[in-house]
């Protein structure tokens, strides 16, 4: 019973196997295409970003360094896409912002200020926290040009990247998942769901995460994290950088929910193998108990009586047509026969007793005489 078990076993094992290939491959082809979304929805804020400091920087109220014009205009353009507006001098000193001076969350000082002089373009900074607010800023610059040559001024946004994200991934991460931006260091520059434990941590190792941004801007694959999970990962890499770093939209889940699924349906088949392979067992046992090894056990007593010389035992089996059942009635033949013949050998020696020993001799001698005589006769030679 239990060798023929063992193959149910294997197959359940090797069809557990099967299935979590395929759920790994079915997750990792949702994270990616998650994490593709994802990257998209932020390049789409990015160019619309982008769109927006073009206008700001051609308004005559910000090219004209007007300050009272140009807060009141930036004041009224505030949307919970930017915590702040601001516009800058080349040497980062304010000029106007959206809020008040003493609480603008505007960063002239960066290096994405530097890079939009230096390439007369939109340029993206860091991701930072402000302390004051807890939000999540991520600065964007737009040169206001004099002439095609020359920069006057940079018109900066203060993203509120948080609810850039929230926005973003929302409406693409699937229970159990993650989301997480890195640079190309592997360093975490933002996470959704928020943990505050995973800034600026490598979630990736960082020779992995260069030597795949040096082949793919696309790629899925299993890996232990940084805390030392195992998870399964999908990264998509953003055209825009941050910092003048690449950047990447990655999504990870860990194993354990990836299959908890596949985890679940080989739990419970193992559960039902082993309780029905119980249940034989047990049917099998108390089977072969009632209707083999107990008529066995009779046959043997019933033979041993024999052989101690109570040749009247018998099985007292019905003689079915199974094998035990003609073993039995072959044997309760067998002593019955040996029965008879005793009986028959005790009757003679019986007969024999009664017949007077004087009589017996005699006859004996005749016996032996006639006997003699058809030895020395030459047709008996």
């Amino acid at each position: 019973m239990l060798l023929a078990v063992i193959p149910a076993f294997g197959v359940i094992l090797h069809s557990a196997s099967s299935h979590r290939d395929l759920t790994a491959e079915q997750v990792e082809k949702n994270a990616l295409r998650a994490a593709r979304a994802i990257a998209a929805e932020h390049e789409r804020f990015f160019e619309n970003a982008h769109q927006f400091l073009i206008m700001l920087a051609r308004l005559p109220q910000i090219r004209e360094n007007d300050k009272a014009s140009c807060r009141k205009i930036l004041a009224g353009l505030l949307e919970p896409l930017y915590a702040d507006l601001g516009v800058t001098d080349l040497k980062g000193n304010s000029i106007c912002t959206a809020l008040p001076a003493a609480s603008s969350l505007i960063n002239g000082k960066g290096k994405h200020r530097a890079r939009v002089i230096e390439t007369h373009d939109f340029s993206a900074g860091t991701i930072r926290t402000d302390a004051s607010t807890g939000k999540t800023l991520l600065e964007i610059g737009y040169p206001v040009m004099d002439s095609p040559e020359a920069v006057r001024a940079v018109v900066i946004g203060a993203m509120n990247f948080s609810w850039v994200t929230r926005l973003a991934v929302e409406r693409h991460l699937y229970p159990g998942a993650a989301y997480t931006l890195v640079n190309n260091s592997g360093n975490v520059l933002l996470r959704y769901p928020e943990t505050d434990h995973w800034k600026d941590e490598p979630i990736i190792a960082k020779t992995l995460l260069q030597t795949m941004a040096s082949r793919d801007t696309e790629k899925s694959f299993e890996a232990a994290g940084a805390d030392g999970i195992p998870r399964l990962f999908a990264l998509s890499q953003l055209r825009n950088t941050l910092g003048g770093q690449t950047v990447f939209a990655v999504i990870d889940i860990p194993t354990v929910a990836a299959f908890e699924e596949a985890n679940l349906i080989l739990a419970r088949n193992l559960i039902v193998l082993g309780v029905l392979s119980a249940l034989a067992l047990a049917a099998a046992w108390l089977g072969a108990d009632i209707f083999v090894l107990r008529r066995i056990r009779d046959i043997v007593a019933a033979t041993e009586k024999v052989a101690g010389g109570d040749l009247g035992a018998r099985t007292k089996l019905p003689y079915e047509r199974s094998e035990l059942g003609q073993m039995a009635r072959a044997f309760d033949d067998l002593a019955q026969t040996l029965e008879q013949r005793e009986g028959i050998g005790n009757s003679v020696a019986a007969t024999i007793q009664l017949v007077p020993a004087s009589r017996r001799d005699h006859k004996l001698d005749r016996q032996k005489d006639r006997c003699a005589k058809a030895y020395r006769s030459p047709q008996s030679r």
